[in-house]
């Protein structure tokens, strides 16, 4: 796939995933086949008020978590383990001096977010002035492909195809895991194993976790 054509396609699942009043419109998906056509169609022309009614019937308290958004629900049941996950997510924001922005009430690790992340680091690739910015950019997105969004992505794409409520979040959910996979190959990384995705794991609360060096006295 071309590198425009990848960057349009991360873009659209970035805003897509996110609350519509964050951004005014969708851009338009490139032509593709399979999942890339079907999403294009089912999308392609709703309005913002549309938009934000099928985000909240997919991303409300309830529904959202048959398929959470959230890396940190996936494997990471601590808060010890959550807390060094967001703080590598974090990391990578910050080498290129980005941050969530506190206004959208998401946290790093939410899917439209790393998402859009991924997006900007195809966008630096692609317009870097000389070859060796391109490497070290090309090197950074596929460090956060292999280590955050590609290794999650796929299994949060599989519940949201399965389990949304509207045809036009379940779209969503199969391009983001086809998208995916295309993804880890493209950058040599093993392939999607449906046997190996991580499933959503509930949060322990704080209280429940154990120390590992055992009861203060």
């Amino acid at each position: 796939m071309e590198s425009l054509d990848r960057i349009a396609t991360y873009s659209f699942l970035s805003i897509a995933l996110q609350d519509p009043f964050l951004d005014a419109c969708v851009p338009p998906l490139p032509t593709g086949d399979g999942p890339w056509n079907e999403a294009r169609g089912l999308w392609e022309g709703l309005s913002r008020e549309h938009r934000s009614r099928l985000f909240r019937d997919a991303f409300g308290h309830t529904a959202a978590g048959l398929y959470p958004p959230y890396e940190t629900h996936y494997g990471q049941p601590t808060v010890f383990e959550q807390t060094d996950v967001l703080a590598d997510i974090a990391g990578f924001y910050r080498s290129f001096g980005l941050k969530v922005d506190a206004t959208r009430g998401e946290t790093p690790d939410h899917a439209g977010v790393e998402i859009e992340f991924a997006a900007y680091l195809a966008g630096m690739e692609r317009t870097a002035p000389d070859a060796e910015k391109a490497a070290i950019a090309h090197d950074i997105f596929v460090a956060f492909l292999r280590d955050h969004i590609g290794k999650w992505g796929s299994a949060f794409g599989r519940l949201l195809a399965r389990n949304a409520p509207s045809e036009e979040y379940r779209a969503v959910g199969r391009l983001l895991d086809a998208f995916l996979g295309a993804e880890l190959v493209a950058a040599g990384l093993p392939p999607v194993d449906a046997e190996r995705l991580p499933h959503p794991v509930p949060p322990q609360p704080i209280e429940a976790v154990t120390m590992p060096c055992g009861d203060a006295d």
